[in-house]
């Protein structure tokens, strides 16, 4: 669906996001051990753009708070809230992400 780039100090972290909305994502760490500074209430500075090589794609740069980790067998993933009012972005990127029907066979 689209990715997040998390700047922490010198590290920048580009991971998947698995789910975003006016208010905020969930970002999932993949194979990543969970950092330190993944823990509620710390405040993240993020890119959220579409997974695909398109420079016209919409994407949002505002900090956000982590919310909530969760920490499963498959692995870590936590929730963010946008700390700005980046609704009408976040809508955008969600009509540019939406799933399309394949197109229809030639007749």
């Amino acid at each position: 669906m689209a990715q997040v780039r998390i700047k922490r100090g010198q590290t920048s972290l580009v991971l998947e996001v698995l789910n975003v909305s006016e208010s905020g994502a969930f970002v999932d760490l993949g194979d990543i051990k969970r950092p330190v500074w993944a823990a509620p209430g710390r405040e993240v500075d993020l890119i959220l753009f579409l997974a695909a090589d398109d420079d016209e794609s919409p994407s949002i740069r505002t900090p956000a708070t982590i919310v909530r980790v969760i920490e499963t067998a498959d692995g870590v993933g936590f929730a963010v809230e946008f700390c700005e009012d980046v609704s009408e972005l976040a809508r955008q990127l969600i009509q540019t992400a939406a799933p399309r029907p394949p197109p229809l066979p030639p007749k």
